[in-house]
């Protein structure tokens, strides 16, 4: 917890501390411990030390194994207030580089774990959504060049989940929604035909003027992919009902093609297809911050 607070907000104390490499290792063989306590508080430890990072740290950190340790000890904890701190460092580190994305990726039953604690339920705090959302934002631009990966998020109904949080009254559950089917909207017309049959086109619509920039980014994206998915006559596209516009717009084809152009119009063209990591510093919602933990007492 001393260092925790030693951490918050010093570069130069997260430099010194991560140039201590048998330290380091030392502190990632405490999240296998069997104490709840102890994994949160080292997992506030390593979220502090991945925040901002600079380029040795970063490399430090992967090289003593801290992502595929978090990840398993996420999995393994049945405490809520240790998988949010556990959580949290996770989607500092998804952040860093594609190698730690494609590490927690490899973790066997990663992806299902996500997904499940994606879910608002009344078992489930927001925050726990929220860090779950945030890694699968950051780890989608390498699900979305993986067939393998693409099929375990179909299985567990990934895509119809990032679509209803599109509604959550949390504009962070939103934004990680929007970067996510960012990425799994792009190259892939399996998905893009599902995307289209649970009526996408429209959901995504209403949040492209959104002032928030991560959502409104993500749903310009996601949009766009689909519309270059889709064939302009305003036929079927990826799948038999693709409907990009909304519950009315069966129309003609011409009045298709007009409401497609204003549409269009409506995208920054130089959207790219695929997003991977961006600075999170100059949008309206940041990466999960850095923690304080203030002193104890102990009796």
């Amino acid at each position: 917890m001393t260092l925790t607070n030693l951490t918050f907000g010093h570069g130069n104390n997260k430099s010194t501390l991560c140039c201590l490499t048998d330290f380091m290792k030392a502190l990632v063989l405490q999240l296998s411990t069997p104490s709840d306590h102890l994994r949160q508080v080292t997992a506030s430890v390593l979220r502090n030390l991945s925040w901002r990072a600079d380029v040795k740290s970063k490399a430090i950190l992967r090289e003593v194994g801290a992502v595929p340790a978090l990840m398993h000890s996420a999995m393994e904890t049945s405490k809520e207030s240790t998988l949010k701190s556990i959580l949290s460092a996770l989607w500092n580190f998804s952040a860093h580089c594609n190698n730690n994305k494609v590490d927690i990726c490899q973790v066997q039953g990663a992806l299902p774990f996500l997904i499940e604690k994606m879910k608002s339920s009344t078992q489930t705090s927001m925050t726990i959504v929220e860090n779950a959302g945030g890694v699968m934002r950051n780890i989608s631009s390498h699900i979305s060049v993986k067939e393998n990966y693409r099929a375990i998020l179909r299985e567990h109904q990934c895509l119809p989940l990032l679509l209803e949080q599109l509604r959550s009254p949390s504009l962070t559950v939103v934004s990680n929604a929007c970067g996510t089917l960012w990425n799994l909207s792009a190259r892939c017309p399996q998905d893009q035909a599902t995307l289209c049959a649970l009526g996408a086109g429209p959901m995504l619509s209403s949040l492209i003027h959104s002032r928030h920039k991560m959502i409104a980014m993500g749903a310009s994206a996601a949009l766009k992919n689909l519309l270059n998915a889709a064939p302009a006559g305003g036929g079927p596209g990826p799948g038999p009902e693709c409907n990009l516009f909304d519950k009315d717009s069966r129309g003609t084809p011409s009045l298709l093609i007009r409401k497609r152009r204003a549409l269009e119009k409506e995208l920054d063209a130089n959207l790219a297809e695929t997003c991977d990591n961006i600075d999170n510093a100059d949008l309206a919602s940041p990466l999960t911050p850095q923690v304080l933990i203030f002193p104890c007492t102990f009796y």
